[in-house]
């Protein structure tokens, strides 16, 4: 009989053991990396809907220079009007779209939606950033809406999926600590508009959203059901 050594056989289940250990730490690392994103194209996609408000409102009926006062830079641009035609074109799109939303979450690729919808999010924030007239802005708040319709619900589908059942409620919490830190990038804003103006801020923010987005793309990985 060809009997192993003990101590090779000791050895063996070591290295065993030793290879085990490195892949789960790997998944593991994955994990966290891929949810770091999902956490940072939820603050990314609040900051642009956030960029709007803020942009909408910077100086809308004060001062005289354009590259920071939006109602003077644009075209069409009546802060009084622009607001009663705003509340129905960013709620209406997400009531509608709601319905739709568990479907789609549910039957497709969930993190391709998280980071086509990030990357649209981008494009729309960067085209109000060159928009010659106030039409664009509300075509663009629109399709913006309608992306959160299905962002908010993908994004605590696939947190809830990546990890254990156990750490489903830190996921949870943790997401919505990053949709909590989302609601302060209004303060934020002001802050680049002072610097930039705001057809610049605009143009940043929908910068670091496609850039997020192509991140989320590659980073995160779809987990299973």
């Amino acid at each position: 009989m060809n009997n192993v050594p003990e101590e090779d056989e000791s050895e063996y289940e070591e290295e065993r053991k030793s290879l085990v250990i490195e892949s789960e730490e790997f998944n593991r690392c994955q994990t966290y990396v891929g949810f770091s994103f999902v956490c940072l194209q939820f603050i990314s996609i609040t900051w642009a809907a956030n960029c709007m408000i803020s942009t909408n409102s910077y100086k809308a009926n004060d001062g005289d220079d354009g590259f920071f006062n939006i109602g003077i830079g644009l075209e069409g641009y009546d802060q009084t009007s622009y607001g009663l035609i705003m509340g129905p074109f960013t709620s209406i799109p997400t009531i509608i779209l709601t319905f739709f939303s568990g479907y789609v979450v549910e039957n497709f690729n969930r993190k391709k939606q998280l980071a086509v919808m990030c990357f649209l999010t981008g494009v729309l924030c960067f085209l109000n950033g060159i928009a010659d007239h106030v039409q664009m802005l509300y075509i663009t708040t629109m399709l913006s809406s309608g992306i959160s319709a299905f962002q908010i619900i993908g994004s605590y589908s696939i947190a809830g999926d990546m990890f254990p059942e156990r750490l489903t409620v830190r996921a949870f919490f943790i997401l919505g600590i990053a949709s909590s830190l989302s609601s302060s990038t209004t303060f934020i804003n002001t802050s680049i508009i002072d610097s930039l103006g705001w057809r610049n801020t605009f143009k940043f923010v929908g910068v670091i959203n496609m850039v997020v987005g192509v991140l989320c793309w590659f980073f995160v990985i779809e987990p299973k059901r």
